[in-house]
């Protein structure tokens, strides 16, 4: 009888212990496997030579010529894999503008695609009314985004023309863009002339003073959008004052925004001694405008 007890206790224990032998066999896999896969242009399908990968824990690398990169000494579960480029964006970032990360499972005999977008580009030049290329003029690709409770023009990439006129606008996502263009003349004295009846103000393609009727530009993924604008002299005026309770020490910045609490001019200028500033170049179109003023001591 007590015999048959014994036996009865080991057949049920045996029950519970043999289940937990595949699990325990599963906790303590210390096999390593490895991850192969490529990188491709997610229009077109073409490998991309070059684009640096990265997995957590593992020495980053960059893809071959045919796109092709492999991760060894990899443990089981879930890894994420990175791929950047310059002059690509991969596809979360097209999405949400933050960067993504692509999830593999290992083991894994499946090869990993890995696809980045290709930016845009915004490309031209400037010449005044004589057809005469405009160096030092400030070209701005602008984006409606949200700001403030409300939608407002951003700057998202900025570019300088060169002597011959040229300007570039390059990491572009897909998206509606404005093109803003502005002579900077900031720094240096206080001009002695008070006003001027023409000149080159703030403006948007296709040459207007007020961003809600200039053209916007739909750009995809990859393209390379060619533009000519022509900066025409227009009747602008000049606003100028004093910021007082400054110390000389101290720091401020000054705007002028428009009524949609967007900038509507950057040739500013500012005597931080006496405070005085003179902002040039306001088109005349401005006329509903408001002042924003920082100032910290």
């Amino acid at each position: 009888m007590r015999f048959s007890r014994v036996v009865a206790f080991l057949l049920l224990a045996m029950r519970f212990v043999v289940p937990l032998a595949p699990a325990f066999s599963a906790q303590t896999d210390l096999r390593l496997f490895e991850v192969h896969g490529k990188v491709v242009n997610a229009l077109t399908g073409e490998p991309i030579g070059g684009a640096l990968l990265q997995i957590p824990g593992q020495t980053a690398r960059f893809s071959d010529s045919d796109g092709n990169f492999a991760f060894a000494g990899l443990s089981r579960g879930r890894l994420i894999v990175t791929a950047r480029k310059p002059g690509f964006f991969n596809e979360q970032e097209v999405v949400s503008g933050v960067r993504s990360t692509a999830v593999i499972e290992t083991p894994s005999d499946a090869p990993v695609v890995v696809r980045l977008t290709p930016e845009a580009i915004i490309f031209g030049e400037v010449k005044n009314a004589e057809g005469e290329p405009v160096e030092g003029v400030e070209v701005r690709a602008e984006r409606r985004q949200m700001r403030d409770g409300r939608r407002q023009l951003q700057v998202v990439r900025n570019s300088v023309t060169d002597d011959a006129g040229t300007f570039r606008l390059a990491e572009l996502e897909p998206g509606a863009y404005y093109l803003a263009f502005s002579l900077e003349r900031n720094g240096g004295p206080l001009p002695r002339k008070s006003k001027q009846e023409q000149g080159y103000g703030l403006q948007f393609y296709p040459g207007v003073a007020d961003a809600g009727v200039a053209s916007a530009f739909n750009v995809r993924a990859g393209a390379q959008v060619h533009v000519t604008h022509i900066l025409a002299r227009q009747p602008v005026f000049q606003v100028s004052g004093t910021v007082r309770g400054v110390s000389s020490h101290g720091f401020f910045a000054l705007r002028l925004v428009n009524s949609a609490g967007e900038s509507a001019q950057r040739n500013i200028r500012v005597d931080r001694q006496s405070g005085e500033f003179r902002i040039s170049g306001v088109p005349v179109s401005i006329s509903q405008s408001s002042w924003a003023v920082d100032s910290a001591k």
